[in-house]
């Protein structure tokens, strides 16, 4: 994703917020993406408009990962529960510490690339306790 697509996809989330009552949805984006007919990477607005109705400041954040962004554009995939997170995981925002060594160590073994990301920070974590972004682009 470019960061002109990223910001598309913020004024997408600002208009989808401006149109339906986002509260019903009480968090899910996978939900919301269903109700609104979009495409599964869709997900972006849904989170962004999330943000918007429930007031929040849409926050900037850059950080690094181990491995690409995921190719289809949907979040990053959970193995262990066999599920996708609530966003694109990161391994530490910039000037933070990295958050679990355990899977630094397994990436590291595989030779994954480390790969610094631009997105917007969200509320949730992932179940390493990685913070999450959404309209993440690499850097």
């Amino acid at each position: 994703m470019t960061a002109e697509q990223a910001k598309r996809f913020e004024k997408l989330g600002r208009e989808i917020a401006g149109k339906y009552d986002l509260d019903d949805f009480c968090g899910r984006s996978d939900f919301i993406v269903e109700s609104l007919n979009l495409s599964p990477k869709g997900w972006n607005a849904a989170e962004v408009a999330l943000m918007v109705a429930a007031g929040e400041e849409i926050v900037w954040i850059e950080g690094w990962r181990y491995g690409h962004i995921p190719a289809d554009g949907l979040p990053s995939w959970n193995e262990f529960e066999g599920r996708h997170e609530d966003g694109i995981s990161l391994q530490a925002i910039e000037g933070g510490q990295s958050t679990c060594r355990n899977t630094e160590i397994l990436f590291e073994a595989e030779g994954a690339p480390i790969v610094r990301v631009r997105g917007i920070l969200l509320d949730a974590r992932g179940s390493d306790g990685e913070p999450l972004v959404c309209c993440a682009y690499e850097i």
